[in-house]
């Protein structure tokens, strides 16, 4: 991490005649990154990844022990879950890493 992205800020504090830092406490984003972090919220890509492993049969199943009871629960191996989210991210937001999807004007 940069020193610039450090969530911190130097500011002169006079009565301490010292250079002083403090913690930002706010998060700037653009209307822009919201939108798409709304888009990506809504979409909940994680688990339509999950589900279109197991569909395809890429899933394997395991037993888990969850609140002291025996499950068999589908597990996705890490390779093919973030290949199927690669998939859906590229289809239904479109492009690339670096492609922005089109939003509407604001």
């Amino acid at each position: 991490m940069g020193f610039k992205a450090m969530p911190w800020k130097i500011y002169y504090k006079p009565s301490l005649d010292e250079f002083v830092i403090r913690q930002r406490h706010t998060n700037h984003t653009s209307a822009r990154v919201k939108a798409i972090q709304e888009r990506v919220a809504d979409l909940k890509p994680g688990a339509a990844a999950h589900e279109a492993a197991v569909r395809l049969g890429l899933a394997r199943k395991q037993i888990r022990y969850i609140n002291g009871q025996k499950q068999i629960v589908d597990v996705v191996p890490i390779k093919v879950f973030s290949k199927q989210l690669r998939d859906i991210m590229k289809r239904e937001l479109g492009g690339g890493a670096g492609a922005v999807p089109a939003l509407p004007p604001m």
